[in-house]
């Protein structure tokens, strides 16, 4: 396997307040300046021709990590032709990803 895509994408600022969340023990300042991400990581088997597609969404806040469940992460096995038909499907269903996160996100369903 080789990881032939691997892309973050800011979708948002975290807005704690507006969610009526606590950050536990998270700094408030830390969260306040927290960036919503979209991460998608996709890795070829060259000798199959399979893409194996992983998606999820996170606040990185600081140097925090909070992995967020308001949105699925979506794993996808897909066989491809070569590493262009790859890296052009990945970044299709990351630009789609994105966009699906943020319409979730300015749904308010990040609480």
């Amino acid at each position: 396997m080789k990881t032939i895509f691997d892309r973050e994408t800011e979708i948002g600022h975290a807005d704690p307040e507006r969610w009526g969340w606590e950050g536990g023990d998270l700094p408030n300042l830390e969260l306040l300046d927290g960036r919503i991400v979209a991460h998608t990581r996709a890795d070829l088997n060259h000798a199959r021709g399979i893409l194996k597609l992983e998606q999820h969404v996170y606040i990185r806040a600081g140097e925090h990590v909070l992995e967020q469940t308001w949105l699925a992460p979506e794993r996808l096995i897909e066989a491809v032709d070569d590493d262009a038909d790859a890296e052009q499907l990945a970044q299709k269903l990351h630009d789609h990803y994105c966009e699906h996160a943020r319409q979730r996100l300015n749904e308010g369903v990040c609480a």
